[in-house]
């Protein structure tokens, strides 16, 4: 059952997602070596070459900007009309894994088996899939549209059955994906996957082959590991029917929430038709979770009894533990509060705008505080604004808290190891700060009347 309505919705339950791996499956030693060396390649293009680190600056998201060593396969088609990149390994029955990054409008087809097709694409900002979409495959789009922004990585997981042939080499069973997970996300499960321009396999192993065709991508963390069994698959049946809540216009809905070590009993996700959504904690003011693709699968909520929950259908970017996003501190060196003790928090619950926008209002402090927080307009990720009703000094906002920030360029954070950006708004005035805290870093900036920022993903 699929859900598509515009209104706030209100209820209890919904469980995680299931997605049934096989169960008979093990995972030996990499079958290649290392795939993240060019040694492992025929001899590859001069587009070819290798980093230690890279990145994408968002005002030039259409250019690599690398460090010099290992590790990191970078491909640049303009480069040179030999653009492909073929193992020097053949393969049968293999799980392959890897981490890839684009740069903006960057598209390259990974082949298994030599002759088999999978699209890497940049379509940022994108809603609807094709057959020519990141991570779809000839005459099949993926279930779900996942990207991130240019610079920031993605992990996908291609499980695949290689075809059976005869003796005299007939195929007598057609490849199998069995599944694809890109970003944690299931968009394909047991497809014949079709060869490229309609070839018949003559083996049954064949190469890794990667044909970039535009803008810059790099790779990263690939193996190549046994698919055991042959391939067969022990399946988990589900007989529920889900319950899909998709959002194709501006859509609210109330339940729990389950994260890492924690069950957030009074959460709203908001979607929106850009297919850019959100979850908030309404204890705190916390935005804990982003994602794009699918709404929430409300299956646990409305199924049976129920628990409650629902959960993200899509690819979540999780920005932490819920705990007070406004603070009053002494200084920007004082400690962030961990709850909401002492604060005189009061939530005031959320109006609802002419778009169907959900706008929060708390008191903190005594103070009015109303935060909004919409899609942008181009699919690119979410615009947050901040305000208090009476302007005074001492007050900061957590922008975010993680292992790892750095400040890109003016304005503009990298956060966690390049999972998602942090934009400040060009009207801010405040300068934010990036300190130290118990397990990594936080960035937090001044607030004395309105603070607006992007987050970007």
């Amino acid at each position: 059952m699929i859900l598509q309505t515009p209104k706030a919705m209100y209820g209890r339950v919904v469980g995680s997602l299931l997605l049934a791996l096989p169960s008979c499956w093990c995972w030996a030693q990499s079958l290649s070596g290392n795939l993240n060396a060019l040694s492992a390649y025929q001899t590859a293009g001069k587009n070819w070459h290798t980093a230690s680190a890279v990145s994408v600056r968002l005002s030039k998201p259409s250019l690599f900007e690398l460090e010099k060593g290992e590790g990191i396969l970078i491909a640049d088609p303009g480069k040179s009309t030999e653009n492909g990149l073929i193992s020097l390994s053949s393969y049968g029955d293999i799980r392959l894994t890897f981490d890839f990054m684009t740069t903006a409008g960057a598209k390259a087809t990974i082949y298994l088996n030599g002759i088999y097709p999978y699209i890497l694409a940049d379509n940022w900002g994108q809603v609807k899939s094709s057959d020519q979409s990141n991570g779809a495959i000839p005459g099949r789009a993926p279930r779900q549209l996942i990207n991130r922004a240019p610079g920031l990585w993605q992990h996908l997981t291609l499980s695949f059955r290689a075809p059976r042939l005869d003796a005299s080499g007939k195929v007598t069973e057609q490849a199998i994906l069995l599944n694809a997970t890109l970003d944690g996300v299931l968009i394909h499960e047991n497809v014949q996957w079709p060869v490229n321009n309609g070839r018949e396999p003559t083996k049954a192993t064949g190469p890794i082959r990667i044909d970039p065709t535009s803008g810059s991508i790099a790779f990263r963390n690939i193996q190549a590991l046994p698919l055991a069994s042959g391939g067969n698959q022990e399946r988990l049946e589900n007989d529920v029917d889900p319950i899909l809540v998709q959002a194709t216009s501006n859509t609210t809905l109330r339940s729990f929430m389950d994260i890492p070590s924690q069950r957030v009993v009074h959460c709203l996700s908001a979607g929106s038709a850009e297919q850019v959504h959100y979850s908030y904690d309404l204890d705190n003011g916390y935005l804990f979770q982003v994602w794009r693709g699918g709404f929430l699968d409300a299956t646990p909520m409305w199924h049976d009894r129920g628990d409650g929950s629902s959960s993200v259908l899509g690819s979540a970017v999780f920005l932490g533990k819920p705990l007070p996003a406004l603070a009053k501190l002494d200084n920007e060196t004082s400690p962030w509060p961990q709850d909401s003790a002492g604060s005189g928090f009061f939530n005031k619950g959320y109006i609802i705008d002419d778009q169907d926008r959900p706008q929060f209002k708390y008191r903190l402090h005594g103070q009015l505080v109303s935060d909004a927080i919409k899609a942008l307009p181009d699919g690119t990720g979410l615009s947050r604004t901040i305000s208090l009703a009476h302007p005074t000094e001492g007050w900061y906002v957590l922008l975010a808290k993680s292992a790892v920030i750095s400040e890109q360029s003016k304005g503009i954070y990298l956060i966690n190891g390049q999972e998602y950006y942090i934009k400040l708004g060009a009207e801010n005035t405040e300068k934010a700060v990036i300190r130290d805290a118990p397990g990594g870093k936080e960035l937090l900036i001044p607030i004395q009347s309105t603070i607006q920022y992007s987050l970007i993903f």
